[in-house]
């Protein structure tokens, strides 16, 4: 067996572990930065002394909660999909070692 083939081995064997810490802290990630929005967004309806506040400070912060769901949606896409890639070329690299000796 080659060291490139244990290489291949060992990435295969530590991605999905290695891929569920990296979901894992883009999560927490958003969830510390979904936090600040709704306390910005306390704050916000807090000092609204009229109706017409009120309203403009919900539509400023419904606009960028969507966008920034928008935007953690494609970063956890993009972040899986990497994953899937590596683990294919994981899984592709051991059919490759399957017949060499040890």
């Amino acid at each position: 067996m080659t060291w490139e083939a244990i290489d291949r081995m060992k990435s295969a064997s530590w991605t999905p572990m290695e891929m569920g810490q990296a979901y894992g802290a883009k999560l927490m990630e958003f969830s510390v930065k979904n936090a600040a929005s709704a306390l910005k967004f306390a704050e916000e309806i807090s000092r609204a002394k009229t109706p017409t506040e009120v309203t403009e400070a919900v539509t400023n912060h419904t606009r960028r909660q969507f966008e920034s769901l928008t935007d953690q949606f494609h970063q956890l896409s993009s972040l899986i999909q990497e994953g899937a890639k590596i683990q294919e070329g994981a899984k592709t690299g051991e059919s490759e070692t399957a017949g060499l000796g040890d």
